[in-house]
């Protein structure tokens, strides 16, 4: 497994207010340090913070941006090391090839460090260990 190669970085994302409120309302995940920014301001985060789901969900997407139909027999397991604040500028790192390598790190990075490490595992058209 390749977990400690370096990969260059996905581009960089920032994840909105608006866009964690309305992840909020369908999902349900409506606790106030995602919603509430005066409640966020108040708690030791300094500000609200993106869900660590939608993180999983943009990890999702670069996997399969770089690899269509990964989705179909892959698998992510990942740590949540710190939070993401809304407008905080991230990138994500894969370690591998989800094209080609069978199990590999991803890493999301903002300015003051990991907020997400993790294994990706699977490869397109895999199906056959589910």
């Amino acid at each position: 497994m390749n977990r400690s190669a370096e990969a260059a970085p996905g581009r960089e994302h920032r994840v909105s207010q608006p866009t964690i409120d309305a992840f909020a309302e369908v999902s349900g995940g409506i606790a106030p340090i995602h919603t509430d920014p005066e409640y966020a301001r108040s708690t030791p985060f300094g500000g609200t913070l993106v869900h660590g789901m939608y993180l999983v969900g943009l990890i999702e997407r670069e996997l399969c941006a770089r690899a269509p139909g990964w989705d179909a027999s892959g698998t992510v397991d990942v740590t949540f090391r710190r939070p993401v604040r809304a407008g905080e500028p991230f990138t994500i790192h894969l370690a591998g090839d989800p094209a080609r390598d069978e199990e590999f790190g991803v890493t999301v990075r903002t300015e003051n460090g990991t907020a997400v490490t993790g294994v990706v595992r699977g490869r397109p058209g895999r199906d056959d260990e589910r």
